[in-house]
């Protein structure tokens, strides 16, 4: 996995995280001041990891492009946590910036609405890439 330089000294915070627990094993609510997101684990994540790595996956070349969280804002997937380690090997979960879907971006309105505009970042997270609780988003 390579290696990015980012603390979150120059960064915003964006968001608190809360650890929600259910029949279902749970997810993770995220509560920014407008809005809230919903992450929810990929179940299939350790067998994407190993597929990936013997090279039979078709989906995924590279590890680092596994998502470990699915984004959900608004009931529609709009991005996905990516894990990622920074220079001193502290792992940190990245959430790319989204704003392709054409079906649902029709206007700036829904620009805002379906879609996330920066890239952010959560680096309260342990070594399996958990999200811990009360951790915080950040954006750049």
């Amino acid at each position: 996995m390579e290696k990015i330089h980012i603390s979150p000294d120059g960064l915003n915070s964006a968001a608190v995280c809360k650890a929600v627990e259910n029949d279902k094993g749970g997810y993770i609510l995220a509560v920014f001041p407008r809005t809230r997101w919903v992450l929810f684990k990929n179940t299939h994540y350790y067998n994407d990891v190993a597929n990936a790595e013997s090279g039979e996956s078709e989906h995924y070349k590279h590890i680092s492009m596994i998502p470990r969280y699915h984004v959900h804002k608004n009931n529609t997937k709009v991005s996905m946590a990516l894990p990622r380690l920074d220079r001193a090997n502290e792992p940190f979960l990245f959430i790319p910036k989204n704003i392709n879907n054409k079906k649902l971006v029709r206007s700036k309105k829904d620009k805002l609405k379906f879609s996330l505009t920066k890239n952010y970042y959560i680096f309260d997270v342990d070594d399996e890439y958990n999200i811990n609780d009360n951790a915080k988003i950040y954006f750049n």
